[in-house]
């Protein structure tokens, strides 16, 4: 009975070779790591020449009556390539001008030419030669139940062609001469069963029928078989022919095998381990797979057991809160179960008896069991996994995948595709103590050896290995064996999870490892922070530039200062460096700004008259942003970090600080006027040779609050800076417009107000001199005083602001109106009232000089008029000047 895995899909290179023509048939033949049938007919005057990729094929039949047990035979046992593992036919081989070949193989390691047929006669050696490397090309097969037919390729001989007889018929063996040239890595590494050879081409029908082991009458008498291996045949070294398996077996499509780890762990490790080798803790779901894990854990017994003589996890657990058993990874409701006893909430798990020492009524009883407990673990593998072994050199002598076969010293084997091994080794003189080995078959130079810290530790997962006689430059390396596909990641422990949960700032590895080495920068040997990125196109680099402003913390028309919050964000791409892991949100693709950092833009900012301003850094961040998909995954790398160009996916430099920068303010205009501050962002330690800020957008956004104290945000503009040279820049422009209704409401109304009382006292009656002069004079004082408040708020300037301009008007105004009444009052005549009689001397005049009291009332009544009209017209004018200003 041959308890093998079937072998996993695969493909492989292989070489073209004896390219000469010659009469005869040259057939390479590729096939698919699956447990299928294949069967193939070569047809006769053909010439060909294949090479083509691997497939591998699990076909097994020979004299077929259905049922019975079919002899196995195993080519190189032991593993070592060998050149003396062969089949030599005793008997004579005919002379055949049609033929079939039927077999069923099972590859257990690839070679460079994995031999099934290998017919030399003296003067030619490779008269009929197949190896497991099949084409399309000059063959008819079936293949899982589906016939293939393809047309013939290669070079058309125009004579007939036959296999000659009397020659050399060896199985797992290529001649490169007629009898000899033997070499180990042109041999076969399989197990072999149902191989026939006929003189006869069978039917289509016939094969599809031998592909399902169902009766083929035509068959008839093979002239090659090997119902009697040790009588027919030569049998080389490392080659067993003892072993049987039932032909029904072989058509089956069970592609299931299980792993014992005879270690003792927790359910939950052992699920882990099970995991790691793309497997689950083994569910019996009737009584034959009951017994079968039963039988399998049975020879582990001694190492296994403790106090007690179940040894082994059984898969299913105990739902207490729904009171049903249920499968632990998929929590599927099971019907079957085989428990001595009632589980409870302290006790879910399951284990089973597994002692052949037991009274048979303990003979694959479950025992409930505390989970913490430790045991023994079966894997049961659904379907076949390659391991793939992470980490070394494309030139490196091992192999890149493997797969589960055999076990050594207790513990399973992993076997390469080709050469390479990986098994348990222990030391002659102390078997309890032993180390993973890494070797190449027929190469003792050539070996790694994987540290260990505890006798239960496996190789799958990332471990650190030692290497002797490799290609790879290191010689202690990190290496990974994983089952994880694609889109999946390693975890330290060898489990696998989404690659997408790779740094996303929460734990989904067992051990964590999924959230450890998340830097995302990686940058090359010799890499210089110093120097810019190089040019593209013999173009400057471009460092897109993008402004947020606010708040605006203090703006201080008196000082010309002004004071806010700015966040600068620079994006460019550097050409020499890579990323990994990167996500969609930047946030998540922070780069530590220590020691090792790439190259960033250094930016001066300057105020009005290249001032240079004082900037107090809030925080500082350096992230990458993702633009483009991830590079195809390399095995060279130990992980599966998905890695990213530099050139195709940005730095983004984000800086947050406070500013306080000086203005030149234009005060004319004030209150009603609108100022303008300028920041200058100038890159330094570069010039705009190299590199140049260019705006992203439009390159500044304001996201603070808009309306200050005395002034509101218009509006904010970047456009190119004149710079000092050679040096590239930014400009960035804040437009503010003063918010005058403050001074409207505390200054102009309250001013023209005073002009009205004033200019109200011509209405006052003539002869009350005393309350006109009074009310115009106290208008004046408090005007005085206004202006006098009001300049002392506002920056002193060399030249007239609006405000003093009214404050001027208002003051000239009221004063003109007192004057004006004191001069009303002074020519004004008053009536005199005397009870004396005044005599006049003879020579005195009798006119009076002095205006009469009637022009005195049409001056006061032309006051009345002419005051309220200038005024009126100096404010109209006054606020037309204001509104064309500001708009």
């Amino acid at each position: 009975m041959i308890a093998a895995p079937p072998m996993p899909d695969s493909v492989r290179e292989t070489a073209e070779r004896d390219t000469e023509p010659r009469a005869g048939l040259l057939l390479h033949v590729r096939l698919r790591f699956v447990p299928s049938a294949l069967l193939f007919k070569m047809l006769p005057g053909v010439m060909v020449r294949m090479w083509v990729a691997p497939l591998v094929v699990a076909a097994f039949g020979a004299r077929l009556a259905t049922g019975g047990e079919v002899p196995v035979v195993s080519f190189q046992v032991s593993g070592q390539a060998s050149e003396e593992s062969s089949l030599i036919w005793k008997g004579n081989v005919p002379e055949m001008k049609e033929f079939s070949i039927c077999l069923r193989v099972r590859i257990l390691q690839v070679r460079d030419y994995d031999v099934l047929v290998s017919y030399s006669v003296p003067d030619f050696d490779n008269e009929m030669y197949i190896v497991m490397d099949i084409t399309s090309n000059a063959f008819v097969a079936v293949i899982d139940n589906k016939i293939t037919r393809e047309q013939l390729q290669g070079d058309m001989s125009s004579e007939y062609v036959r296999v000659r007889g009397g020659g050399l018929f060896y199985v797992g063996q290529e001649q490169d001469l007629h009898g000899g040239g033997l070499n180990k890595r042109q041999s076969l590494r399989a197990d072999l069963a149902d191989y026939m050879v006929l003189d006869k081409a069978l039917s289509e029908d016939a094969m599809r029928r031998f592909t399902l082991c169902q009766d083929v009458a035509e068959i008839g008498t093979p002239i090659i078989h090997m119902n009697n291996v040790e009588g027919d045949f030569a049998v080389g070294e490392d080659i067993t022919a003892n072993a049987t398996v039932v032909r029904e077996e072989m058509c089956l499509s069970k592609e299931s095998y299980t792993i014992y780890f005879p270690e003792k762990r927790t359910f939950l490790q052992s699920s882990r381990v099970c995991h790691a080798v793309a497997g689950q803790v083994y569910i019996p779901e009737d009584e034959e797979t009951n017994w079968q894990l039963f039988y399998r854990s049975q020879p582990f017994e001694d190492v296994c057991k403790s106090d007690s003589t179940d040894t082994t996890w059984v898969g299913s657990k105990y739902d207490a809160t729904q009171n049903m058993l249920v499968s632990y990874r998929t929590r599927r409701r099971l019907s079957f179960s085989k428990f001595v006893s009632q589980p409870s909430k302290e006790k879910t798990c399951a284990s089973m008896y597994t002692s052949l020492n037991d009274a048979e009524f303990w003979f694959g009883k479950w025992k409930p069991k505390d989970c913490d407990t430790v045991m023994c673990v079966c894997c049961q593998v659904t379907k076949v996994h390659l391991m793939r072994l992470r980490g070394l050199c494309s030139r490196s002598l091992f192999d890149g995948s493997y797969f589960l076969y055999g076990e050594v010293n207790g513990k399973p084997v992993f076997n390469g595709l080709r050469y390479s091994i990986i098994q348990w080794v222990t030391a002659p003189d102390d078997p309890a103590t032993g180390h993973w080995e890494l070797s190449v078959v027929g190469q003792r130079e050539t070996r790694g050896r994987m540290k260990v810290t505890s006798k239960a530790e496996y190789p799958m997962g990332i471990k650190e290995w030692i290497l002797e006689g490799d290609e790879c430059p290191s010689t202690t390396t990190k290496l990974a064996i994983t089952t994880c596909g694609p889109g999946e990641y390693t975890c330290r422990d060898g489990t696998c999870v989404a690659i997408s949960h790779r740094c996303d700032l929460a734990l989904h590895c067992p051990d964590g490892s999924d959230e450890s080495g998340c830097e995302s920068l990686v940058l090359p040997p010799g890499y210089m922070s110093n120097i810019p990125p190089p040019k593209t196109d013999d173009s400057p680099v471009q460092v897109l530039m993008t402004v947020v402003l606010g708040p605006i913390r203090a703006f201080e028309i008196i000082k010309f200062k002004m004071t806010l919050d700015m966040t600068v964000i620079f994006t460019w791409y550097d050409s020499r460096i890579k990323f990994q892991n990167l996500k969609g949100k930047e946030d998540l693709n922070k780069i530590d700004t220590g020691l090792d950092v790439p190259w960033t833009p250094r930016v001066g900012y300057f105020g009005a008259g290249n001032a240079s301003s004082d900037v107090t850094l809030r925080y500082l961040e350096l992230m990458a942003q993702k633009k483009s998909n991830p590079l195809p995954d390399d095995v060279q790398n130990v992980s599966e970090d998905e890695i990213y160009l530099g050139s195709e996916n940005p730095l983004l430099l984000k800086q947050r600080a406070t500013i306080e920068v000086t203005c030149e303010f234009d005060l004319s205009f004030y209150p009603f006027d609108t100022q303008r501050c300028l920041i200058e962002a100038v890159l330094e330690g570069v010039t705009a040779q190299y590199v140049v800020l260019t705006k992203e957008g439009s390159g500044v956004s304001y996201r603070g609050e808009r309306r200050l104290l005395e002034y509101q945000v218009r509006q904010v503009e970047m456009h190119d800076s004149k710079g000092d040279g050679d040096r590239s820049g930014k400009t960035v422009t804040i437009t503010l417009d003063n918010l005058y209704m403050y001074y409207v409401s505390s200054t102009y109304i309250p001013t023209f107000l005073l002009i009205f009382i004033g200019m109200l006292t011509f209405f006052f009656p003539l002869d009350d001199f005393n309350d006109r002069i009074m009310v115009s004079l106290t208008s004046l004082l408090v005007l005085a005083a206004l202006f006098t408040q009001v300049s002392a708020s506002i920056p002193k300037t060399s030249y007239l602001k609006l405000v003093d301009v009214w404050f001027i008007f208002c003051i000239c105004i009221v004063f003109s109106v007192v004057a004006t009444l004191t001069a009303i009052n002074y020519f004004k005549r008053s009536p005199k009232v005397s009870p004396l009689v005044v005599v006049k001397p003879a020579m005195q005049p009798t006119t009076d000089n002095k205006i009469t009291n009637a022009s005195i009332s049409a001056i006061n009544r032309l006051c009345q008029l002419t005051f309220p009209v200038i005024a009126l017209l100096f404010t109209v004018g006054y606020f037309i000047v204001v509104a064309s200003r500001r708009a």
